[in-house]
């Protein structure tokens, strides 16, 4: 699910008809894919969700910048890739 979601959020113009609400679910299911999971993909799909909207409003990129810190040192190759594609 969270690389349907990804995929639907990176077009652009699916994004301007969004309304701040249905932006904030999307933030709230990316954020709870990225605690949850324990696999990679999920949570790499969700980084690079949450990465479209960390303009949306300005916690988005404290909270994610303060994830990415505290597993990025014990993560796998495919959860470091997904960050430097965002940095």
């Amino acid at each position: 699910m969270a690389k349907l979601l990804y995929h639907y959020c990176k077009n652009e113009k699916r994004r301007k008809r969004m309304t701040p609400e249905q932006i904030d679910s999307i933030v709230e299911i990316g954020f709870s894919y990225m605690l949850a999971s324990q696999k990679t993909a999920p949570m790499a799909f969700a980084l690079k969700t949450l990465d479209i909207f960390r303009d949306h409003k300005p916690w988005i990129e404290e909270e994610l910048q303060a994830f990415i810190e505290k597993k990025l040192p014990n993560s796998g190759a495919g959860f470091q890739s997904a960050v430097r594609q965002i940095s």
